[in-house]
């Protein structure tokens, strides 16, 4: 069985993580988890939706059936009355709403709204079945309450509504049943439907304990799936996206840049005389290193199409998309300004008695592919290093190569 602990530390790192150590008890996440939970638990819901819609109608239609036979048995002026009146509209109200939710789920018109609109269904049946047994009573007819106990229980049927919303509209519909009754009734039938409410809430119990046990399942199935993906999307040590992930992103930010017509700029960066820090201050100060680089190439990788990846060892990429030529000089003096400013000893570096960073970069043109442009970054790194480390080179398609240092 998978838990969190088949995962490694650096896992519990990620968003994902973090939520499942502070816990969801309440079944509630941060409100990004949150937003991606609720669209996920939406995919694949139209259909199972379509098919309670159409068992919720053929149950509507048997109990309508059995309703017109009890009626059947009292004298026709009775169908003239009020009572016989309202219960007939509430029928046809109940049928048409199932009709044009139907439609609506069918011709997918409530993309988005679709657990509102499964909300108001259930509602709408919890409250026309009550309506109708207390018309039923009205008329002097004794009237089945299993149907209004087995449509409370669908209202936690995994149709797309949260525990709480679920809750929500179980109590909210029984608060109307119950006060309709009390307006409807009088006397011998009033007791009878009062008589409904322990049932009716024990149902609402029953029903409840099994939804919020089924959706702490489902956030904690999220939460490992999201767990599973971050470890094998991302390094390890810096927590950024790793080489197999940045080659498929790459290729689709090319797509997307050509289609669109925006620029895309990609850096290579590169920890200068690396291997020497190792040797004099050892291996866990090199991995903190790069844990606090990849923290400041992850910050600079702010936007939903922007990477920040670790290619191997030292080496970082950073594809930034609608970046041109022009912003390249700036961002790199930040880059490198914000490695200064951490004041990494390295008293190894013939550079500098702090760790440095060179940086070679690339704007995508007409021509490139996805190999060609990496070539281009990486021939740009080779030359800042060639000139002397803490620098990076960029392309100016006016004057050649150009150096900022």
């Amino acid at each position: 069985m998978l838990t969190s602990s088949s995962f490694p530390v650096e896992a519990h790192d990620s968003p994902h993580g973090q939520q499942w150590q502070r816990g969801f008890g309440r079944l509630r996440f941060a409100q990004q988890l949150e937003d991606d939970f609720r669209r996920t638990s939406q995919r694949g819901l139209r259909h199972q939706s379509l098919l309670t819609l159409g068992l919720a109608t053929v149950a509507s239609l048997m109990v309508i059936a059995v309703e017109a036979s009890l009626l059947s048995a009292v004298p026709e002026d009775v169908w003239a009355s009020e009572p016989a009146r309202m219960l007939v509209a509430v029928r046809a109200l109940n049928l048409l709403g199932l009709l044009v939710a139907g439609i609506a789920l069918w011709a997918n018109r409530c993309a988005g709204r679709q657990r509102h609109l499964i909300a108001g269904v259930l509602f709408g049946m919890v409250v026309s079945h009550g309506t109708a047994m207390a018309l039923l009573a009205q008329l002097g007819l004794a009237a089945e309450s299993s149907g209004l106990l087995l449509t409370l229980l669908a209202v936690f049927l995994p149709l797309g509504l949260t525990f709480l919303e679920s809750l929500a509209v179980a109590l909210g519909s029984t608060a109307v049943v119950v006060l309709l009754g009390t307006l409807l009734l009088e006397g011998w039938s009033q007791q009878v439907n009062l008589r409904l409410i322990p049932a009716m809430l024990m149902g609402i119990s029953v029903g409840a304990v099994g939804a919020y046990l089924r959706e702490y399942g489902q956030r904690e199935q999220f939460l490992l799936r999201r767990m599973l993906q971050w470890q094998a999307s991302r390094d390890p040590l810096t927590g950024l996206f790793n080489r197999r992930l940045f080659d498929h992103h790459l290729s689709a930010a090319i797509r997307q840049s050509r289609r669109e017509c925006r620029p895309l700029a990609l850096l290579m960066l590169d920890v200068d005389h690396f291997k020497l820090y190792n040797d004099l201050y050892g291996h866990p100060a090199g991995d903190e290193a790069l844990r606090l680089l990849g923290k400041i190439v992850q910050q600079t990788a702010s936007r939903p199409l922007d990477m920040a990846a670790r290619l191997g060892g030292e080496e970082l990429a950073l594809l930034l998309y609608d970046a041109d030529a022009a912003h390249l000089p700036k961002l790199c003096r930040r880059l490198m300004q914000v490695l200064h400013d951490l004041n990494l000893p390295h008293g190894a570096s013939p550079t500098s008695d702090r760790l440095t960073l060179s940086i070679g970069c690339a704007v995508l043109s007409p021509q490139d592919t996805a190999t060609s442009l990496c070539m281009k970054a990486d021939q740009r790194l080779y030359r800042a290093k060639q000139q002397g480390r803490n620098q990076a080179v960029w392309a100016d398609p006016a004057t050649g190569l150009r150096l900022v240092s």
